[in-house]
């Protein structure tokens, strides 16, 4: 037994005894397999996944080289020692899929919605690779390709790189996994891989199996154990990351964030899909609803002050304008490449070698103090390698959700539309910077950055039970259980948590540097940029 294997049941078994003190004992092999050799088998071949050979290069060299905070060590002193990587966050997050579900089979009074060993294989599998696909410095970099007009959008996400790798068969990879599966009981060889596939990816697996009628899909509840909005991959993220963050509001209500689990359970529902067997969902009880929204409002609190914090989004700001510089003159990278790069030869040597390829002559005679774009950039990149995370800081916001604001972007719906268009911000920029009149601002001055946290659907079920009095035949009253099916966002509606979910702002950052006089000017600019469009557009 390799140390790979020994840290995979070391998760396991620590989240199931975790769990057992919130909802009480339930037994693994029981809840999973037939038998406990069964258990046993089905244990071993999952260990097999991430176990690894000195100088290995599948999925799991990208997994260990690849930080699950990106940038965020470099951001604040007391975050260097959160360098825990994709590899330790997948195998939390595949051990934790296994134990929730051994737990919901647990409750389930009938057979037929409890889930077979080859379903949680299918959701392990997938819960393995469902990072497989990320950029170096993962989210950051791939904020910044997503941002660019520049860049052809089919496979920026990690989502539409890993699916085509999978179903492809003979990607060098997975070519050690494949080999490893193809041994597996309880795994349909050909249809197994399609059914982990989609439960990463819903959209892009889709274009595979759309035509396929023998292709059985997936439960609903398996998607929701590892992409919703209360699934397993942002439990186990959240709770990971505050703890190495060492931030207090989310580690010190660790308990009562886990006691949503507890008011899970299986659901049979109906399906539109022919292809589906028995389609399970989870429910969740009504008493437990508060849990759910600590686990969302943890999320949150971590976007805002961790994630997506001030400092965090100027160092990321600067990382989007390296980028889209690099579009914008040179060879267009070539993203499949990108994902076999480690985190500090993209960030210490690819944007550096890079830099070559931007025009060096491009001075502008009138301002003394201007460079030409190669070296600015050389600059910025440097200034990634040293870590110096404070070359910008936070100026201004704009809230893109109160009309009511007096100074607001141009139109809202347009720049709702042109959200993650960097033409359309760079254009912004540009005519902020020709509105400055007497006052000079140079190009890499001030940045622009868009701020949003995914909208939240709230589509789960809710049982909500009640009492209500009945007359029988002899007008006696009977007092009877009735339950109510509602769904999440029934709940949601109208609360601080729906409102969060939505929030969206354009921010703007300054070079560190500047007097404080600047600062005031480039503020004043913005102000007044954004004031005289609007009137322009209101008398129009």
């Amino acid at each position: 037994m390799n140390n790979i294997s020994i840290i995979f049941e070391e998760e396991l078994k620590s989240f199931h005894g975790e769990l057992q003190q919130i909802v009480g004992e339930f037994d693994m092999s029981d809840n999973i397999s037939t038998g406990k050799e069964e258990y046993e088998q089905f244990l071993s071949d999952i260990k097999q996944i991430f176990e690894s050979k000195a100088n290995d290069d599948s999925f799991l060299s990208i997994l260990k080289n690849r930080t699950q905070l990106g940038l965020l060590p470099k951001v604040e002193k007391n975050w260097g020692d959160a360098i825990h990587t994709r590899y330790d966050h997948s195998v939390g997050v595949t051990a934790k899929c296994i134990v929730v579900c051994a737990y919901l089979n647990s409750k389930a009074k009938d057979d037929t919605l409890k889930l077979a060993e080859q379903e949680i294989r299918e959701l392990a599998l997938a819960a393995a690779l469902h990072d497989v696909g990320h950029l170096p410095v993962s989210h950051a970099v791939e904020r910044a390709f997503l941002s660019c007009s520049e860049y052809k959008k089919d496979d920026v996400t990690h989502e539409a790189r890993i699916i085509p790798m999978l179903l492809g068969g003979s990607h060098p990879l997975f070519k050690n996994l494949f080999d490893k599966i193809s041994e597996w009981n309880h795994f349909d060889k050909v249809h197994s891989i399609r059914r982990a596939a989609y439960l990463i990816s819903e959209d892009e697996t889709e274009k595979y199996v759309s035509k396929l009628h023998e292709f059985k899909y997936p439960k609903k509840v398996l998607q929701q154990l590892l992409s919703s909005e209360i699934d397993m991959d942002r439990l186990d993220f959240i709770l990971r990351d505050a703890e190495k963050l060492k931030y207090a509001p989310v580690t010190l209500i660790r308990d009562k964030i886990l006691c949503f689990i507890k008011g899970l359970s299986l659901r049979s529902t109906y399906s539109t899909r022919k292809n589906i067997e028995n389609n399970v969902e989870l429910c969740i009880d009504f008493d437990y609803i508060p849990y759910i929204f600590m686990f969302l409002v943890s999320r949150l609190l971590m976007y805002k002050n961790c994630y997506f914090s001030q400092e965090v989004r100027a160092f990321e700001g600067m990382l989007t304008y390296i980028v889209s510089e690099f579009l914008r003159y040179g060879p267009k990278p070539n993203s499949e490449e990108l994902m076999e790069y480690f985190d500090e030869f993209f960030c210490y040597d690819y944007l550096m070698q890079r830099v070559d390829f931007l025009p060096d002559d491009d001075k502008v005679i009138k301002d003394k103090e201007s460079i030409s774009t190669q070296e600015h950039i050389r600059k910025l990149v440097q200034a990634i390698k040293e870590n110096k995370t404070n070359r910008y800081k936070y100026l201004y916001s704009i809230d893109l959700k109160n009309p009511e604001e007096k100074i607001k972007p141009r139109l809202k719906d347009e720049l709702e539309l042109e959200f993650n268009n960097h033409a359309y911000i760079n254009e912004i920029k540009e005519k902020i910077i020709k509105s400055s009149q007497n006052i000079n601002i140079r190009r890499g001055e001030f940045l622009i950055d868009v701020f949003s946290i995914k909208e939240g659907e709230g589509n789960f079920l809710v049982s909500e039970k009640h009492e209500k009095i009945e007359e029988d035949g002899q007008g006696k009253e009977i007092k009877k259980i009735v339950e109510e099916i509602k769904l999440l966002n029934d709940y949601m509606n109208g609360s601080n948590i729906h409102r969060l979910y939505t929030k969206k702002r354009l921010d703007f950052y300054y070079k560190s540097d500047l007097s404080p006089q600047k600062i005031d000017n480039i503020k004043k600019i913005i102000e007044n940029f954004f004031y005289v469009v609007n009137t322009k557009q209101a008398i129009q």
